[in-house]
């Protein structure tokens, strides 16, 4: 699944990637894509939403970069979910 597919499933532009839709809900003042911005700038690039208005293509090494955030992101999530369904059984029981 691309970029673009990404952020079309979440009701943005099919063209658009999540950058720069969060570049452009940044710039218009939306407290999500500050906050997404801010985590894209620490995970794959400095001023990574700033750059998608630029069409500069990206080193390779940010690719890379955002791919390993996305695996563990994702690891992250599926770990706090077991340990959710976890307690509430254990609540539950």
């Amino acid at each position: 699944m691309t970029d673009e597919e990404i952020n079309a499933l979440a009701g943005g532009l099919p063209n658009q990637t999540v950058s720069l839709r969060c570049a452009v809900a940044n710039r218009q003042g939306k407290r999500w894509a500050r906050v997404m911005c801010w985590f894209l700038s620490w995970a794959v690039q400095r001023d990574h939403c700033e750059l998608q208005f630029t069409n500069a293509p990206s080193p390779w090494w940010v690719y890379v970069r955002a791919g390993i955030c996305f695996a563990v992101a994702i690891r992250t999530i599926v770990w706090a979910a077991r340990w959710l369904i976890l307690a509430l059984s254990v609540l539950v029981l």
